[in-house]
């Protein structure tokens, strides 16, 4: 079984994304585009819960990007990810590093 999470990602002048799969089937996609950001979150089948994880996303993203560019921070998600198995644990360690920053 694999274990390690599956992590995609593309930047080029117009548009960049990244995706990355979790062996427990968690996933997102974040989406950069000229003029929209979108991000698709899919950790849990709770509802609340997924709520306060998109919420946490949003932050750690917003908070991640205000001393740097988006290149910058797509390389900093995909190194959270390769220490990560689950979405639940991606979501702790946003939680701590922009609790760091505050």
């Amino acid at each position: 079984m694999n274990t390690k999470p599956i992590i995609k990602k593309r930047i080029n002048h117009d548009n960049m994304w990244i995706s990355c799969k979790f062996s427990s089937g968690g996933n997102f996609k974040y989406v950069v585009r000229r003029y929209e950001t979108k991000l698709e979150v899919a950790f849990s089948n709770d509802r609340d819960e997924i709520e306060t994880q998109v919420e946490t996303f949003k932050i750690w993203l917003k908070h991640s990007l205000a001393n740097t560019s988006y290149g910058a921070q797509f390389n900093k998600l995909h190194a959270l990810c390769l220490v990560c198995n689950t979405g639940k644990e991606l979501i702790n360690l946003m939680k701590k590093d922009y609790g760091k920053r505050s």
